[in-house]
């Protein structure tokens, strides 16, 4: 079997991808367990998308 020399090359970057991808995926999954925990003490919770829908600054909204 013949191994291209490109190969170890192509390892490493592999590697390299799965590393941030699994420390992004790791940040990501901190944010929510942390989120779920907090809602759950009695802070208040984050604003709600349907509540500020009905404000004049939304975000679809274009001020000129």
């Amino acid at each position: 079997m013949y191994l291209d020399p490109g190969l170890g090359s192509m390892l490493i970057q592999a590697l390299i991808a799965a590393i941030a991808v699994g420390g992004g995926m790791l940040i990501a999954m901190r944010k929510k367990v942390v989120a779920f925990f907090r809602r759950g003490k009695g802070n208040e919770p984050q604003t709600d998308v349907l509540k500020d829908a009905s404000r004049k600054d939304n975000f679809n909204e274009v001020d000129e």
